[in-house]
């Protein structure tokens, strides 16, 4: 079936390999635990939390450390919160090259 929406899979390997690269780079139990801290983080506006921490983004990039993370390299370094963000910047370009539901070739998905 010829692609006639604009999705293209290949845009959405690469998104995920920049992801899976950068989750590489880190220590993955200080990935987890920024993960975890943003998730229990109290915040006085929940709307703008919500916003930039999504908790379905915060708990994939949880299983996502725990699959792809390196647990071994002695060149992994500390995340710092800038590195965080940019993490979380590279899954919300990878959500972006997603499907959507119009875009699947029958309503059963």
């Amino acid at each position: 079936m010829p692609n006639v929406t604009g999705f293209d899979e290949e845009r959405v390997n690469e998104a995920f390999r920049r992801v899976r690269n950068r989750l590489k780079k880190h220590i993955p139990e200080e990935v987890i635990l920024a993960c975890v801290r943003k998730l229990n983080q109290k915040s006085a506006d929940n709307i703008w939390h919500m916003r930039f921490y999504p908790p379905w983004r915060l708990l994939l990039l949880i299983k996502w450390t725990l699959v792809h993370g390196d647990y071994l390299s002695p060149r992994r370094r500390r995340i710092s919160t800038s590195d965080f963000n940019y993490l979380l910047n590279l899954m919300h370009d990878l959500e972006g090259r997603l499907r959507t539901p119009i875009e699947y070739p029958n309503i059963f998905l």
